[in-house]
This record gives C-alpha cells, sequence and structure tokens, in this order.
C-alpha cells in the first residue's frame, strides 16, 4: 500500500501571493508555481530603489505639486505634516518610475515638512529623508510690474524680442503672446509663443509682409499677470539670391523708400498715487529727425499717424500724461515724424493707472500698545508669550498712538 502526504507552502512578497501543492510517495516530487511576475521567475532582489529628480512645483495657498522619479518601478509614498512626525501619508496604486502626487487641502503661508517613500516589487524599501515646502500667502493679488524696453526687430525670416525683466521680488516670469490683426489685451488671447524667465526670444514662425503685434505679460508665483506692454513689426521674407545674374535688358532694381526708424524702449510707468502715467523713450540717432508724435486711445491701439488723441509733440523723451483714469487701459503710439513730414511705422506701449492702495504698517506688538483697567494703567507683565491676564467680565480700554497709523487707514483688526 503507497503512503502518501500534501503539503501546502504559501509565500506571501508585497502584492503576489505564491501557493505551492506537492504529492509524494517515498521521494517523488510533483508540483505547480503560478508564474510571478507575469513573464518571468521571482528574482531574488536586493538593491534598495534610487530616488532622484525632486522637484516641488504648482506651490498655491492650498496646494503642492511633488514629483521624483526612481531607478526601478516602486510603490510611489508621501508622508507629510507640519513637523517632521507626519501626519498624514499618500500612497500610490501602482508601480511606476516617474512620480507626481498632487498634495490638497494645504493651510495656506505654513511650512510643511514631507518625505518621500519607495518601495520595489521586492520590498525594498528607500525613505529620502526630511524635506519642507512652504504655501503661499492669501492676500497676494498684486501682479509684478511689467517688463520695460521692451522691442522686435525684422531680421529675413524672423523677429527678434528684447527686453528686461522687472526687479520684483515676486516676479517668476514673463508670457509673450502674439496676434496678427491687434496685440492681445490680456494672457488668454492670441498665441502664446513664449514662457520662462529669459530676457529675448526669437520668432521665427514668421510670413513676408505680414505686421506682428506682441505683448509681453509679467506674472509672480499665483499666476498674478501684469497688463502687459505691446510691440510690433513686420515679417521680412528670406532673400533667395538668384541663379544667374540679370542680364542688360532687366529694369532697373529700383530701392526700397527709407523711411525714419522708430523711438526706442518706449515704456510707460504708472504712478497711482500722484494720478499719472509717465512715458519714456530714446529718440532714433537719425540727422533726418524732427520730432515725435505720441497718439493716445482707449478702445485699440492706434496704427496710423490720423488716429487717436495726440498728447505729445516735440524733441524730448519724456511726458507725463495726467488726463487719465483709473483702472482703465490706455495705448499709446509713438511716431518719429522726419523733416519732410513722413512717419515711421510706429511703436505702442500700454498704461494702466491701478486704484492706490495704502501701504500697510507692520504687526502692532503688545508692547506698543496701553491697557487700562479700572481707569487705572495696567502694568504688562514681562513674558515671553505676550500675554496680559485680567479678571473675567471686566472691561479693558486698549489705546495706541494714531501717529504711528498711516494718514489712509481702512481696516484695524485685534484678535483676543
Amino acid at each position: 500500500m503507497k503512503k502518501y502526504f500534501i503539503i501546502s507552502i504559501i509565500l506571501f512578497l508585497m502584492s503576489g501571493i505564491f501557493c505551492v501543492e506537492a504529492q509524494t510517495d517515498t521521494v517523488n516530487v510533483s508540483a505547480f508555481v503560478p508564474e510571478w511576475p507575469p513573464g518571468g521567475v521571482v528574482s531574488q532582489d536586493s538593491v534598495f530603489p534610487i530616488i532622484s529628480d525632486i522637484e516641488i512645483s504648482q506651490i498655491d495657498i492650498n496646494a503642492v505639486n511633488i514629483s521624483w522619479t526612481t531607478n526601478e518601478i516602486a510603490v510611489p509614498q508621501i508622508n507629510y505634516g507640519k513637523t517632521s512626525d507626519y501626519t498624514k501619508t499618500f500612497i500610490g496604486d501602482s508601480f511606476t518610475n516617474n512620480n507626481s502626487i498632487f498634495l490638497e487641502s494645504l493651510l495656506p503661508n505654513t511650512i510643511y515638512h514631507f518625505e518621500i517613500v519607495a518601495v520595489d516589487r521586492a520590498g525594498n524599501r528607500t525613505v529620502s529623508g526630511d524635506l519642507a515646502f512652504e504655501t503661499l500667502s492669501t492676500f497676494d493679488i498684486i501682479p509684478p510690474a511689467n517688463v520695460i524696453n521692451f522691442t522686435a526687430k525684422s531680421f529675413e525670416g524672423k523677429i527678434i524680442l528684447n527686453w528686461n525683466n522687472p526687479d520684483n521680488d515676486d516676479f517668476i516670469g514673463a508670457q509673450i503672446n502674439r496676434n496678427i490683426n491687434f496685440p492681445a489685451q490680456n494672457q488668454n488671447e492670441g498665441e502664446m509663443i513664449y514662457s520662462g524667465n529669459q530676457e529675448s526670444f526669437e520668432d521665427q514662425n514668421v510670413e513676408d509682409g505680414i505686421k506682428y503685434y506682441y505683448t509681453v505679460f509679467s506674472y509672480d508665483n499665483v499666476r498674478n499677470f501684469s497688463s502687459g506692454t505691446f510691440v510690433s513689426a513686420i515679417g521680412i521674407k528670406t532673400v533667395t539670391l538668384p541663379v544667374e545674374p540679370p542680364v542688360i535688358s532687366d529694369p532697373p532694381i529700383i530701392p526700397p523708400e527709407v523711411f525714419l526708424s522708430d523711438v526706442e524702449n518706449l515704456e510707460t510707468i504708472p504712478d497711482s498715487e500722484n494720478k499719472k502715467i509717465e512715458i519714456k523713450w530714446n529718440n532714433p540717432d537719425d540727422d533726418n529727425f524732427e520730432e515725435v508724435e505720441i497718439r493716445k486711445s482707449q478702445d485699440f491701439p492706434v496704427m496710423t499717424p490720423d488716429e487717436g488723441e495726440v498728447v505729445y509733440e516735440g524733441k524730448e523723451n519724456i511726458f507725463e500724461d495726467k488726463n487719465i483714469e483709473e483702472d482703465k487701459v490706455y495705448y499709446y503710439t509713438a511716431f518719429a515724424k522726419d523733416k519732410s513730414g513722413k512717419y515711421s511705422a510706429g511703436v505702442v506701449a500700454t498704461g494702466t493707472l491701478e486704484k492706490f492702495l495704502p501701504s500697510m504698517i507692520d504687526e502692532i506688538k503688545i508692547k506698543d500698545i496701553s491697557f487700562i483697567f479700572s481707569k487705572e494703567a495696567l502694568l504688562l507683565p514681562q513674558r515671553d508669550d505676550e500675554k496680559i491676564y485680567t479678571f473675567p467680565s471686566k472691561e479693558i480700554n486698549i489705546y495706541y498712538d494714531s501717529k504711528n497709523l498711516p494718514k489712509t487707514l481702512k481696516t484695524i483688526m485685534i484678535t483676543v
């Protein structure tokens, strides 16, 4: 009579379960093992995954995107919280090399600590160590200033744009939108052809004889865009030299008519406090130059010297426009005029006078305030936490010297 027994083995590896059943008599064993991973045999992997290229982006008042790569596929995991104790965890649902996790429902103006965990199929676990980021404040609604010295020059087969980025701490980049019929009036109009923090760009997708309008908007972390400034240029077709020289019978080549150069570095400087827009430029370096004529419009940029309202005529390179209203876009076109009365093509810039907001004062410390309790000055205790103590249901009068307040005061907030 044959003797036999059944051997049951269960192996666990990550999410894979391996079951082995075998029957044997004296020495012969037969077994069935399901294939894992699909297409191969499980390897004895003891190498830990490597985390690299960690990038923190899209920081907002209550969200952030964190991305990284691993040298082998692994399950992504992020532990995060206000301290390195990490009170929350996000775990992905698949193995991947390129990882990107978007964290939401964060508090504004708060520093968060986080660590990245990568676990490969063999259970090898790598931790990045403590990292941190800070969410943005909820009160940033002011965009950075416009770029200055925005110019466009046509060459054969391309138009080269140059500018200077503003000197603002919250400036992140500049976005250029291109249009044919008229300049883009906001960052969503026209075709976006550039976005970044460089100060030059070559537009090589131009056609001969087409006038292109370029609008550049500067922006900050929370995508506040400036009002924008404009330039225009006409595309020039690439000239191909003839294979054979022209014969004598060919008609003479008439050179193109030479026009006066435009003014350069046209810019507008809004002054909300004094309710004016200052306009600056550089006159062309040409012996035939006579004067500059600036025309203004509110509907669209002036294209010819017989449109819009004339606000300046002369040889200076600065003008102050005081006949303006707040929160309205004004288009200024500067034409250079030669001694025979011919005009240049014209350069366009925009100006917007935003409502004047008084500067905010710093946070008032408790030592700057006088407290009157029971008609006598309450002496403040010398405590690091800046707290005072009194009896319940008793009235306290709070005094602050008005000389320390700005002339225009909108709100005082007291938190008790």
